[in-house]
């Protein structure tokens, strides 16, 4: 510009190629609370469920996209070891924990008027948490779906 005036910021980018984040909604979070059970047992009385559902490939109502999950209260002996083992390891030792660990089954009451009401359920494997120095009530697994 030779007027000597300031440009605004991203005059020089076209306004076609101009990222427009702020007006997309590309995933929806949804919290509820469930059970976790493993071989017909309750292994958890009180777990918190994050579903998260990338809205860009439109999930299907009966798969959402992610779910992470905190065990809160309840918990079975057998599970929180297993936990415990899972938080503490590092790199392919805990990889394969991971892979050791049988599958867990996690039952939640879905709110009406979110997707379609009524109680869900799914069935996965637990992976490794990314945050680890913390209360395991505050640690968040995310459930992979069980290819057994």
């Amino acid at each position: 510009m030779a007027t000597g005036m300031a440009e605004p910021i991203g005059a020089a980018i076209p306004r076609r190629t101009r990222p427009r984040f702020a007006r997309r909604v590309v995933w929806e979070q949804h919290y509820v609370w469930g059970r976790a059970y493993r071989n017909g047992r309750v292994v958890c009385a009180h777990v918190g469920v994050t579903i998260v559902s990338d809205v860009r490939l439109a999930p299907t109502p009966k798969i959402p996209r992610q779910i992470r999950v905190r065990f809160l209260e309840g918990i079975d002996k057998a599970l929180r070891e297993e936990l415990d083992e899972l938080v503490r390891s590092r790199g392919m030792r805990c990889r394969r924990v991971a892979e050791r660990l049988a599958p867990i089954e996690i039952v939640w009451d879905e709110p009406h008027g979110w997707r379609t009401g009524g109680r869900r359920s799914h069935v996965g494997r637990l992976e490794p948490p990314i945050l680890r120095s913390a209360p395991l009530g505050e640690i968040e697994f995310r459930l992979r779906e069980s290819t057994t």
